[in-house]
């Protein structure tokens, strides 16, 4: 309860300071307290106790309600947990009520997170319209991974803008954050059209919000416009526990001149910087559309100190081809009105001809993990890379955030059906494997802020760009194969533990209740 007290707290107090900085007496930011009575005792119960009825089917072997250590697979610490009576055996019961405990472990970190959301007021005035989907356009693409390739080019492009400068931005916060706030606050005294979209629970709590708070206070001295994004107007969940409380704008694009776009899946953030991580460049008509659709939500997202709106009718410009293209590129999305990232991702992957490779941050969808196992099964070379999801404490401010999850659900169905896949090793203590990307035959991909789980495809804004030819992908090929071969560990099996996890997970995901 300490933990959870220390987020409510924090929560009250970025309340208050959202409040402080909209600058309006009567401005509010409801805070949804936690509530121990959201969750329906008797489901939960009859969940657990049909899932442990199924699991002792299967680990059981003796058909005597005692399963031994050895025969659930698990560590001595699993089994502690779990061996209520303490006497070296698990029976049904046990099970059961570890899967309650587990469930009730993480349902705290979704009621803490719902608790923190700031989804901002309705749009006021006239929807403008909104710019067409994207298709394949010719573009000139290449992709940079991890800091030491990504920071020099976005520093040089930002130094190098001529007209305008529009990002539309997740995080950016500490020291990393500051300096490119340091370099939009030039450019802006230079002349340049500076537009910035950010999330609107900036930072929700925790170290995370500090840093984010660092750069928000610098931009706002400095008379640099920012606003938030206008969450509300993706369509909402109307079931499930959370409703949409817990939703965000995941998106990390800059569009530089309005023919300069770079996005992918690099947070600008001191804590998030040291991730293994992409970014694209692109530069051609995809940069142009990109501009387009950063216009179009500037109009709807919600000022942070004057929330009003203009009621301006948005017109797409027109777009023309560049020359100098090497591949061909389109966006793919969760926005207001549009989701179409997952039904570009399984296309891909159900028309793989040679290989599958993905490497991947979160990943709790059973369509794409269906996807994969049918790939792998008509003879494709397929490998799965995920993060062991161990670091979670860096940016929850408190909140103790169960490992592994959501990640262990899919592995669950992969291991069984014999397709490799394998977790991240870190290069260093706190580094996760922060990519959302699928890579397929060595020519094709699709990268971007969009990990492949259910808020991700259908709740939150995100972005990624599907690709086809070109430098890019066969660079992400050199770079997954390194991380496969020299920086993962193979799962071999998965045990009662992990099986207990990915039934919390995948009933937390079918309810609406993830934090993921």
């Amino acid at each position: 309860m300490k933990n959870l007290s220390k987020v409510i707290l924090t929560s009250i107090s970025l309340a208050v300071l959202l409040s402080s900085c909209n600058g309006s007496p009567n401005s509010t930011t409801s805070i949804n307290p936690i509530n121990d009575q959201i969750v329906n005792k008797p489901e939960i119960s009859a969940f657990a106790a049909e899932s442990a009825k199924i699991l002792s089917l299967e680990y059981d072997k003796n058909k005597n309600d005692q399963i031994s250590k050895t025969d659930a697979g698990i560590t001595d610490l699993e089994m502690r947990k779990l061996d209520k009576n303490g006497d070296g055996k698990l029976s049904q019961n046990e099970i059961a009520t570890g899967i309650k405990d587990e469930y009730n472990n993480a349902s705290k970190v979704s009621d803490a997170l719902g608790s923190l959301a700031n989804l901002n007021q309705p749009f006021q005035g006239n929807i403008p319209t909104k710019p067409p989907i994207s298709t394949f356009k010719p573009n000139k693409i290449s992709l940079y991974i991890d800091r030491d390739e990504i920071l020099p080019m976005m520093f040089n492009a930002i130094d190098n803008a001529k007209k305008t400068i529009q990002m539309d931005l997740y995080l950016l916060g500490g020291k990393i954050g500051l300096q490119i706030a340091q370099k939009l606050v030039e450019k802006a005294r230079q002349g340049v059209d500076i537009k910035l979209t950010f999330d609107p629970n900036l930072g929700f709590s925790g170290p995370t919000q500090q840093e984010v708070y660092m750069v928000v206070d610098y931009l706002r001295q400095n008379k640099v416009e920012f606003k938030l994004y206008p969450l509300h107007l993706i369509p909402k969940v109307e079931e499930g526990l959370l409703k949409n409380k817990f939703q965000i704008d995941h998106d990390k694009m800059t569009v530089i001149d309005g023919n300069i776009l770079i996005t992918g899946g690099f947070n600008l953030f001191d804590l998030g910087v040291g991730n293994r991580d992409l970014m694209y460049k692109i530069e051609g008509v995809t940069a142009q559309e990109a501009s387009n659709l950063l216009s179009y939500e500037w109009l709807l997202s919600d000022k942070f100190i004057d929330k009003k709106p203009p009621a301006t009718v948005y017109v797409v410009k027109d777009v023309k081809d560049d020359t100098g293209t090497d591949a061909m590129a389109k966006i793919v999305k969760t926005a207001p009105y549009e989701s179409t990232t997952k039904p570009a991702l399984i296309e891909m992957i159900n028309n793989a001809q040679q290989s599958v490779y993905l490497s991947v941050l979160e990943f709790s969808d059973l369509d794409v993990t269906a996807a994969l196992v049918r790939a792998y099964k008509r003879g494709v070379d397929v490998k799965v890379l995920m993060d062991r999801k161990d670091t979670n404490d860096k940016y929850a401010g408190g909140i103790p955030v169960p490992n592994y999850y959501p990640n262990i659900l899919p592995a669950r169905e992969l291991v069984k059906n014999l397709v490799p896949t394998r977790w991240y090793d870190a290069r260093y203590p706190g580094q996760e494997l922060h990519m959302k990307m699928c890579v397929v035959d060595g020519n094709k991909m699709i990268a971007g802020s969009t990990n492949f789980t259910r808020q991700a495809f259908t709740t939150f804004r995100e972005t990624s760009i599907q690709v086809e030819g070109g430098s890019a992908p066969p660079k992400m090929v050199r770079t997954f194969l390194e991380d496969w071969t020299g920086h993962a560990t193979a799962i071999k099996k998965i045990t009662l533990g992990d099986k207990i996890r990915a039934k919390v997970v995948e009933f937390l995901d079918n309810r609406y209740y993830a934090w993921w």
